[in-house]
């Protein structure tokens, strides 16, 4: 079991939110460019102040949420304090805003209608989770998740899952190589943006050069985003674009992939190497800036790279007219401190521990999650549902937490339906094996005027306490006439002899 006393984790979160605004800054300049770029320093004029970048603003809205809710963080809550606090428009935000403003939740709220669910706007807001969960990455791609599918699906949901797993890994490991591949063991391997790393690092370990990597992703991934700004006719490189406008999340990772192996380590030559590529500049020499402050700590950073920014926090999107409703961080300082203090809530005794010399965090050997042990600990020990099941529940399954049972709920597809139509919701029960006990749950069901059901209205099911065993069960109805632009079905679902209640309202609209 390896540790990290306050001085050790205090610099390192801090060197993590340095790198960040470091890379950010240096990227801004080449965001959305096609071509290579050459540039070796800040090309910014910084002697008045920093510009502001959108990359952390969205952290720093978690960070208060985190501050409120504690573990009870979810999707659901991030959501509310989304369509609160944060301004932007733009892309997946603007389409994410929308929904979430008609009635549409995470996860579908990633997905409907959202052509850039594929892009690059969760990964970039991967750190706060790992900093809460330093040497714990698959506790930190959870909270990860309930993040990513506000507003992503897909492969923007694994973009941010790997960057957070080997963000949270590299507190306790610093050789670039393995981290990469405990990122990649968080996702699935056939999804776009595993095989956009996995190709990556067969071609740097080929001794290809970094241009050849980069024609490489455009060519086999190919993305619109270095693009989006630009005519036609003024497009200087001949790559394929393909069918799928926003699929950007391959590329970006595939880019970031390559300057940490290039850079092994090196602060300064990894930061070149990612703005080198263009495309998203600022997103890619962030998050890699991110990484490598945590791997060196504030202490270690380039003093060159450090003193232009002053340590400052420039927003760009947060909504700052409400009064204090939101309290943004003005500094790397403060916002440290304020994740420190969060460190002892989101981490369980084992890993965290206080006495007078202050916070200590403990973690195991760092390894990819196909090799953890996985399975019992005692008689009936169980685990949370596996992270490749959780990742995929995106975008039209939805997880409801309870102390004695999970209900996953399953849309099939996006909830939308017409007069006579006929919808099967499916319903998974997961035992939290709170007291090591089989447990009866039951389910009513409860629909609008104009909805016939066509399967029971209340149904039991026994939910065994045997590790990953699952009860399923589905909801059948017909749609009738209705007088209403949506229809709610309600899931009231209680435990025999214990006192949990959950209520669940599921919502389709029509076409």
């Amino acid at each position: 079991m390896k540790k990290l006393n306050s001085t050790e984790l205090k610099d390192k979160i801090q060197g993590c939110w340095e790198g960040k605004n470091i890379g950010g800054v240096f990227g801004a300049p080449f965001e959305m460019y096609r071509g290579l770029v050459d540039a070796k320093f800040y090309t910014q004029d910084l002697s008045a102040s920093i510009p502001p970048n959108d990359d952390l603003d969205l952290q720093l809205i978690w960070l208060n949420a985190a501050e409120k809710y504690g573990t009870a963080l979810n999707s659901d809550i991030l959501a509310e304090f989304w369509t609160s606090f944060e301004i932007a428009n733009c892309g997946e935000y603007g389409t994410a805003k929308e929904n979430l403003k008609c009635g549409i939740l995470p996860p579908l709220s990633g997905m409907i209608g959202n052509h850039m669910h594929n892009s690059n706007g969760a990964f970039i807001r991967s750190e706060i989770w790992a900093c809460l969960f330093p040497g714990n990455p698959e506790k930190a791609v959870r909270y990860s998740y309930e993040d990513a599918i506000v507003d992503h699906a897909e492969e923007g949901v694994y973009a941010a899952a790997f960057c957070t797993a080997l963000e949270s890994a590299a507190f306790f490991e610093n050789n670039v190589n393995k981290l990469i591949e405990i990122g990649r063991s968080y996702i699935p391997e056939s999804s776009k943006v595993g095989e956009a790393i996995k190709m990556v690092k067969e071609m740097y370990e080929d001794n290809k050069t970094i241009e050849e990597i980069r024609v490489a992703l455009l060519t086999d991934f190919p993305s619109y985003f270095g693009i989006y700004n630009v005519h036609p006719y003024e497009i200087k490189e001949n790559f394929p674009l393909g069918d799928d406008l926003g699929l950007d999340a391959p590329v970006q990772l595939g880019i970031i992939t390559a300057a940490l192996l290039f850079g092994q380590g090196d602060f300064e030559k990894t930061l070149i190497t990612a703005v080198h590529c263009g495309e998203d500049a600022d997103c890619t020499a962030a998050t890699v800036g991110a990484i490598l402050g945590i791997i060196n700590g504030k202490a270690n950073l380039p003093d060159k790279w450090v003193k232009p920014l002053g340590n400052k926090i420039e927003t760009l999107c947060i909504n700052l007219a409400l009064g204090g409703a939101i309290n943004v961080p003005k500094n790397t300082f403060e916002l440290t401190d304020r994740v420190m203090r969060l460190l002892p809530v989101f981490n369980d005794n084992d890993r965290c521990m206080i006495d007078e010399c202050g916070i200590t965090v403990f973690a195991e050997e760092q390894i990819p999650y196909s090799m953890r042990d996985l399975y019992f600990k005692g008689n009936y020990g169980m685990e949370d549902i596996k992270i490749h099941e959780y990742l995929s529940f995106a975008p039209y399954k939805k997880l409801y937490k309870n102390p004695v049972f999970n209900t996953v709920i399953d849309y099939g597809g996006e909830p939308f339906v017409s007069t006579g139509d006929t919808v099967k919701l499916g319903v998974t029960l997961y035992n939290q094996n709170m007291d090591r006990v089989k447990h009866c749950v039951c389910v009513k069901v409860i629909a609008d005027n104009g909805v016939t059901l066509n399967t029971n209205k209340y149904m039991r099911v026994m939910t065994s306490n045997n590790y990953e065993m699952k009860s399923e069960l589905s909801v059948e109805f017909t749609v009738g006439e209705c007088n209403t632009p949506y229809i709610d079905l309600y899931l009231d679902i209680t435990v025999e002899g214990r006192s949990t209640v959950q209520l669940i309202k599921c919502r389709y609209f029509f076409k």
